[in-house]
């Protein structure tokens, strides 16, 4: 399977479908993830109304478009649970904020579970290397590194993701 043809959640169809036909899960999307990368590296958190919603109207467009058998529904929630499950480790553990997993179950839900394993990948290897600048510039003024804001991560991911999907379409 490649990126093109991964089965998304609310937009019920595939990546390179999406991008062609449903360009309001990218616009929300990226909106999301544009709200939340700032209010994370200014505040350290992510709101859950933002979260909530985002999930809220990714189930509801997926339930609003039918398909076979409830078909988008089914990639939407699928998504989600994937989403949320891929961080609830480090949740439990306190390195990740629940509003991190919470993204990337809205992530999951808009483009389903495909997408946000993908997503994940990404956001891990963008976390490191993220990790890895912000630890050499803090020796550099000899201090020490606490922690790091992972939204901007999931971001680059996504952002992969969809462009990695996008000229592959």
């Amino acid at each position: 399977m490649t990126l093109t043809e991964l089965p998304l959640g609310a937009t019920g169809g595939t990546a390179g479908v999406m991008i062609g036909q449903a360009p309001l899960a990218v616009l929300v999307l990226m909106a999301v993830l544009a709200i939340s990368t700032v209010t994370d590296l200014r505040e350290r958190r992510v709101p859950l109304w933002l979260t909530a919603s985002g999930i809220l109207g990714g189930l509801l467009l997926a339930a609003g478009s039918g398909g076979m058998g409830g078909a988008a529904l089914q990639q939407s929630g699928i998504g989600l649970v994937v989403g949320l499950l891929l961080l609830s480790p480090f949740v439990m553990l306190g390195g990740i904020g629940l509003g991190d997993a919470l993204l990337l179950g809205v992530v999951g839900t808009w483009f389903g579970w495909t997408f946000v394993l993908w997503t994940a990948w990404w956001a891990s290897v963008a976390g490191a290397a993220l990790a890895l600048v912000v630890v050499a510039a803090a020796r550099i003024r000899k201090q020490r590194a606490h922690s790091i804001p992972y939204v901007p991560a999931i971001t680059m991911g996504a952002l992969v993701v969809l462009v990695t999907a996008a000229t592959r379409g």
